[in-house]
């Protein structure tokens, strides 16, 4: 069975070539595409149509399932209900662009990379849960997430892209990680009810734009105050300010984090009071790669 959109870059006319060799094999193809009419009169081709998945509500992927293919459930505007088995280590760009009908997403904890688009235009999307072994945000994962209103981003994510979170008009505060060393253009780009970015660790290396099309204040740890002394005077090209908030009066639990070959290593201090999400990263030891 194939499942998704009939064009060029999946290989279509490959595919249906292959099968024409086959006539005893029967085959099944679920989706649409602007190569359609290459499964007409082909005998044992039943093309069942997908359009735009205005009937697909519920989806349950197969546990042997290894990858989500580019543009795989394209304008699922219907999908409501969607579950990512464990087994899955890839999803590629555009995998849930505009699905409008998705309310929630919890990404396997195989996956180490969110691709560029993925859930863009997931005007529904309210709730998110990431793994600990992400460790990049690419290029407008979350775009026009508008119900999006909070999203914990791992300690393992080192990179966030360009307008990854571009029109998330309900996120209010945001905790950035002391592992994250690069924030690319316009991260959080028309984000209008963001209040605070909360940056738990050593600053990142910014793009002269990072903030741009962004109002907020900017907030960093007390005890790094001098590392973060060079970046407090600049905008980034957004209308934002600066703060330093304390790290004093906590009751902390000192967690060390070992280095690898890809990751730095560092100390994470996390306060143990009920209620109270407080933590920062210090004492950082380079990646063994």
């Amino acid at each position: 069975m194939y499942f998704g959109r009939y064009s060029q870059e999946k290989g279509i006319a490959t595919l249906v070539a292959a099968e024409k060799q086959l006539p005893h094999i029967p085959f099944v193809f679920a989706g649409s595409g602007p190569l359609e009419y290459l499964l007409e009169n082909v005998p044992n081709v039943r093309n069942v149509g997908f359009q735009r998945g205005e009937s697909l509500e519920t989806l349950n992927l197969p546990s042997t399932l290894k990858s989500i293919g580019r543009e795989m459930f394209y304008r699922c505007d219907s999908l409501k209900t969607l579950v990512i088995p464990d087994s899955v280590t890839f999803i590629d760009e555009l995998a849930f662009w505009d699905c409008g009908g998705i309310t929630q997403i919890t990404v396997p904890r195989g996956v180490t990379k969110l691709s560029e688009d993925v859930f863009n235009g997931c005007s529904n999307l309210h709730t998110v849960y990431l793994p600990d072994t992400l460790t990049e945000i690419g290029p407008g994962a979350f775009s026009y997430c508008s119900k999006l209103k909070n999203i914990t981003i791992p300690d393992s994510v080192t990179y966030l892209g360009e307008t990854a979170f571009f029109g998330c008009s309900s996120l209010s505060n945001v905790m950035i990680p002391g592992g994250v060393t690069k924030l690319e253009r316009g991260v959080f780009y028309a984000c209008s009810n963001m209040g605070y970015l909360y940056f738990t660790g050593e600053p990142p290396v910014f793009a002269e734009d990072a903030f741009q099309g962004l109002s907020a204040g900017i907030r960093y740890p007390s005890v790094l105050r001098s590392a973060w002394s060079q970046h407090t005077s600049q905008k980034y090209a957004g209308s934002v300010y600066w703060y330093s908030y304390s790290v004093t009066g906590h009751n902390y639990q000192n967690t060390l984090v070992a280095p690898t070959c890809e990751n730095r290593g560092y100390t994470r201090h996390t306060c143990t009071d009920y209620g109270c999400n407080t933590y920062y990263m210090d004492t950082y030891t380079d990646a063994l790669g």
